[in-house]
């Protein structure tokens, strides 16, 4: 058996035995998570755990879901307000197309109403008030009675009741001079002016305020014979400046007449036209329609023809007939693909007037 003393100085030396394996531990790496390392070994906790690093019922866990829910909400917000803005883009963007669809409405009523302008032959300027006022100032000629009577605007002052012979200075005076073409404006004699070999009679239109008296004192059959073109051109000139007077009636029977004594002119398909024209301002869709229709069959490759489509199918759709209004209104881009801007932007809002489908 032991003795006391023994046992003792057995307790005292065995820590101090045990402290040079201490220091060799101390200073090794601890051994990895999970690896096998013995009873002191680092265990994996259990997948179900709820440690703090699996964000189970941890207080970890909580927070990354409350900062969650915070985010969703910012983001709905943010849609919402985006929303907005696309709504308020929306109505900004409707509103400037309301206002480019007035804007090319407009635009296309002038273009429509200066229809023609570009093609139309030059009128002369109208200079028939100046003549009218010359013609005033003219002495009138002298009534002679069969026997050559005592004439008080004819005869001197003078010399009162003396008849005057034939052939005298005095009367002859008075006489027409012999080939000199007549201004039918003013009722007067001009005398060609030098050079100018070609000068012939011309119609010139009254002025649109208020005509002259010396041409609606004129008498009709002398107005007639005298009136009458020497070209075609001059022919449809005069019509087209009747139309332009608003003289509808006239425009209609001088345009007729155009057409009847000059069936082939280049200008057939212009009189055409403006023959509906004269119809149109006067309410006769039914005959403006005729004229139209014509100038789209007969003269369908002459500039007037897709001007005059339109117009067709707006007579059309004035008689009530909107299904062939209709018709015609597609018909004009679809066969006169190179038409004028105007005529195919009058196509389209006639089109939408007529509530084409």
């Amino acid at each position: 058996m032991m003795s006391p003393r023994l046992l003792v100085a057995a307790l005292l030396f065995a820590p101090l035995a045990a402290l040079p394996a201490a220091a060799q531990d101390y200073g090794r790496d601890p051994p990895a998570y999970g690896q096998d390392g013995g009873a002191g070994g680092y265990e994996q906790p259990d997948a179900g755990g709820g440690g703090y690093d699996r964000g189970g019922g941890g207080y970890g866990g909580q927070t990354d879901a409350a900062g969650l829910g915070v985010r969703v909400g910012k983001l709905e917000g943010r849609i919402r307000e985006m929303t907005g803005q696309i709504e308020e883009l929306q109505n900004a963007n409707r509103k400037l197309v309301e206002q480019l669809q007035k804007f090319q409405a407009d635009v296309d009523d002038r273009l429509t109403a200066a229809r023609g302008k570009r093609s139309e032959a030059v009128v002369p300027p109208d200079r028939s008030a100046d003549r009218a006022a010359a013609a005033d100032e003219a002495p009138k000629p002298a009534r002679k009675s069969r026997d050559q009577a005592f004439d008080p605007d004819a005869a001197p002052k003078s010399d009162p009741g003396q008849p005057k012979p034939l052939g005298s200075p005095a009367s002859a005076q008075h006489d027409d001079p012999g080939g000199a073409p007549m201004d039918l404006a003013g009722g007067r004699f001009r005398q060609p002016s030098s050079g100018d070999d070609t000068f012939a009679p011309t119609l010139r239109l009254p002025p649109r305020s208020a005509p002259t008296e010396t041409a609606s004192a004129a008498s009709p059959a002398a107005a007639t014979g005298a009136a009458t073109p020497a070209t075609p051109r001059e022919a449809y000139d005069a019509a087209l400046g009747l139309y332009r007077d608003k003289q509808y009636d006239e425009a209609e029977k001088s345009f007729s007449a155009f057409l009847q004594k000059n069936p082939k002119s280049r200008l057939a398909a212009d009189a055409t036209y403006y023959l509906g024209e004269s119809f149109a301002q006067r309410g006769r869709s039914r005959e403006a329609a005729e004229q139209y229709l014509k100038v789209s069959t007969d003269y369908s490759s002459s500039t007037r023809a897709p001007d005059a489509m339109l117009h067709l199918g707006i007579s059309l759709r004035s008689l009530g007939a909107k299904e062939q209004a209709c018709a015609t209104f597609a018909e004009v881009t679809r066969k006169y693909p190179n038409a004028p801007a105007y005529v195919k932007s009058g196509a389209e809002r006639e089109s939408k007037r007529a509530q084409c489908g």
